[in-house]
């Protein structure tokens, strides 16, 4: 690496980025990349008319070591970075290369390490330009053969950092499912991705700055081509461009001369840096306050003027209390030091002994299973992962890398040293989902191998800590969209005519072709995890259980799920078999279907569960009235009729009358196979507790996992 020039940052950039340190480039100036070139530490890419340049650059950050980024920034200026291709993943000093290979893919490459792919193509092509275009924009584009553009690949102003700039969009691709977002650095030193959002609100039409998904600032409506809490002097410059269709919600902007740069900073400022101008301050939001578009989510607790009477007193008292306390404390160290020293090494040996009990545990569940069914198995795929590996994957369990909560505990993202993400499930000491439940979902899931199921990894066990991980989900769960007036636009009928096989692939793999016979005794919306091309998996196996070849149904007395998805025999009686999930799943198609929940829909002044609104509607003749109104217009008439159709055959209120899974695949796919008419299904007059468990004299009520469960006495 040649010495190269120190650039100071831009005194509006207040990322302690210290300086950018480039090589001095020899080369010839262009603007592409063309299939087989490379850019590295001493080549650069300047757009036609020299506004923006493209390059590998390194962030002196104080007491660390260089770390090296792609950047854009403008050409002939010091420190003003547009955007950076690696900012969550720095390069080592001096061992970098952007690739654009002969199968079209575009790849940051690094000596020692894994690459960085910024876009692979489905099928390889060699017909591919990369270009910085004059307004910061580096796109990847697929050509014919007369040199034109036939297809735009990938761009960077679909990926913004920490910048947006004249011509990059906030909002949401319909078609992709890809979010437009600016994210601001973690830190003033770091310009990994932080806590601090900008994002476009579609449904309310306005721009807000969000911390951990709670709104924080929010523009106001536009009106008069201006927003209301952005000050007017800072928008005369700004032509606002807001686009809804059926392929994109979106917000940009303009300038006459293209020239602007709005920066979110690490504390939830956004500044037009080329101007010197505030256009939000989200860090002088403090929840309570309504202030210049600040959004209100706390109230402050304030005192009465009464409670100021006594405060010299309670001053005097808490003075004396706190002297004591003192002595008591300094005395406490000197006795806890001794008894520490003593009770160290036991301790150790008993953390020891108490997780590899817990192994011994697991290791002979799996081998009593394997055993019944005479497939003894001396190994798993799944493995042990220590605490240690665990604290660095999370990154000590930070804020960022949560993912979501629940009784159970709290979901992490990780990341192995393969670079491969993965979701780590912690569950909390106070949690019901206990021994039993570790143990269940454990063995059963590490035995299953099937696209349509969660794919585990293994466990933790550290002292009273058990963790189990799963592959990681790139779109959470299906309740996440569908029930998300905003959101569920992405599930076109087409989408959610996949999910419904999918579940259904799954659950034939569960009850018929898998090593074991699995009753999953909880399939609904939030159950049902969605991949990076929104391909379904059956999660939570905390509850499930192994059927014998020779068991058709169990009578159980701990009834576990959640009311809504419950079969009639199984909340009545405790008796629960393939037929339990095959009701569930009717639920569940009905949801998908209607884009509502279970309990959500009325009829009149009485409340009607959705099968017998379902039920209502196809008595009438009127099915595709149940279709949900986002979709209706677009959805595959015969196809909708027809997952109705089954939706009611499922929810029948005798088990016997329920089709098989293995019947529903034939009657979803296929325009010919028979149906039977649905009789009147379970539940349809009766009053359905609203996602709470209603228990009898002698029962016990708790939550496990967001569910609602209770130990019904023996009858």
């Amino acid at each position: 690496h040649n010495n190269g020039d120190k650039m100071k940052l831009s005194p509006f950039l207040i990322f302690a980025w210290l300086c950018l340190r480039t090589t001095t480039h020899a080369t010839t100036a262009r603007d592409s990349l063309r299939p087989g070139e490379m850019l590295n530490n001493s080549s650069i890419l300047t757009s036609a008319q020299k506004k923006f340049s493209l390059k590998f650059a390194t962030i002196e950050i104080p007491n660390t070591s260089l770390n090296t980024y792609l950047v854009i920034d403008r050409a002939n200026t010091t420190g003003n970075v547009d955007w950076i291709g690696n900012r969550n993943d720095p390069l080592a000093y001096n061992s970098c290369a952007l690739t654009l290979n002969h199968s079209g893919a575009l790849i940051i490459t690094r000596h020692n390490g894994d690459s960085i792919v910024l876009y692979s193509p489905a099928e390889a092509t060699n017909r591919t330009i990369a270009t910085l275009l004059d307004s910061g924009n580096f796109v990847l584009k697929e050509i014919d053969g007369n040199g034109s553009t036939k297809n735009v690949l990938w761009q960077s102003f679909d990926h913004p950092e920490f910048v947006l700039l004249p011509g990059m969009k906030l909002g949401v691709n319909k078609k992709s499912g890809m979010s437009w977002l600016v994210k601001a650095s973690i830190s003033r030193a770091k310009p990994a991705s932080g806590s601090f959002t900008l994002e476009w609100e579609p449904r309310e039409g306005q721009l807000v700055i969000k911390r951990q998904g709670q709104v924080y600032w929010a523009s106001g409506l536009l009106r008069n081509k201006r927003f209301e809490h952005i000050p007017e002097e800072v928008q005369l410059m700004y032509e606002y461009n807001i686009v809804s269709n059926e392929e994109e919600e979106s917000f940009s902007y303009t300038t006459p001369n293209g020239v602007s740069q709005w920066v979110l900073f690490h504390n939830g400022q956004l500044k037009d840096t080329t101007r010197g101008s505030e256009i939000a301050r989200a860090d002088t939001c403090y929840g309570y306050n309504t202030d210049g578009g600040c959004q209100r989510w706390e109230q402050p607790t304030c005192r009465k003027k009464s409670d100021q009477r006594d405060m010299k007193k309670s001053i005097r008292v808490h003075f004396a209390a706190a002297v004591a306390s003192l002595v008591i404390v300094i005395t406490s160290i000197g006795i806890f030091y001794i008894i520490l020293r003593r009770r160290k090494s036991a301790l150790k040996d008993n953390t020891t002994r108490t997780e590899n009990k817990m192994l011994k545990l697991v290791a002979l569940d799996r081998y009593a299973v394997s055993k019944h069914h005479c497939e003894v198995k001396k190994r798993s795929d799944s493995r042990v992962f220590s605490y240690a590996s665990i604290i660095a994957m999370t990154n000590r369990f930070s804020v960022e890398n949560k993912l979501g909560e629940g009784g159970f505990g709290l979901v992490y993202k990780g990341k192995l040293p393969t670079g491969e993400d993965v979701a780590i499930k912690r569950l909390s000491k106070g949690s019901r989902q206990g021994v039993i439940e570790f143990k269940n979902e454990l063995n059963l899931i590490s035995q299953l191998q099937h696209m349509n199921v969660i794919q585990i990894l293994g466990c933790c066990i550290h002292g009273e800590e058990r963790m189990l991980i799963y592959e990681y989900m790139a779109n959470k769960s299906l309740d996440f969209f569908l029930f998300d007036r905003t959101r569920k636009m992405l599930l076109d009928w087409k989408r959610r005519f996949n999910i419904i096989e999918g579940i259904a692939q799954g659950l034939l793999y569960l009850h018929k072709y898998s090593r074991l016979k699995v009753v999953h005794r909880d399939l609904k919306a939030s159950n049902i995890l969605l991949d990076e091309n929104m391909n379904p998996k059956i999660s939570d196996f905390g509850t499930a259980r192994i059927f014998s070849p020779q068991e058709s149904e169990i009578n159980t007395e701990r009834i576990v799920g959640t009311y809504g998805y419950m079969s009639p025999e199984y909340v009545t009686r405790g008796i629960f078999s393939i037929k339990s999930d095959v009701y569930s799943f009717g639920v569940l198609i009905l949801e998908i279907v209607s884009g509502g929940r279970t309990n959500s829909f009325y009829s009149g002044e009485r409340q009607c569960n959705l099968i017998g609104h379902a039920w209502e509607l196809w008595q009438q003749g009127k099915g595709l009235e149940l279709v949900d109104p986002t979709i209706r217009d677009s959805c595959i008439e015969d196809q909708a009729l027809r997952c109705i159709h089954v939706g009611l055959l499922c929810a029948e209120d005798n088990a016997v009358d329920r089709p098989t899974i293995s019947d529903i695949i034939n009657m979803l796919t296929s325009e010919y196979a028979p149906f039977p008419l649905p009789r009147r299904p379970a539940f349809y007059s009766r009053r359905m507790p609203n996602e709470e468990c209603r228990c009898t004299k002698g029962s016990e009520c708790y939550s496990v996992n967001g569910l609602s469960i209770s130990n019904v006495v023996a009858r």
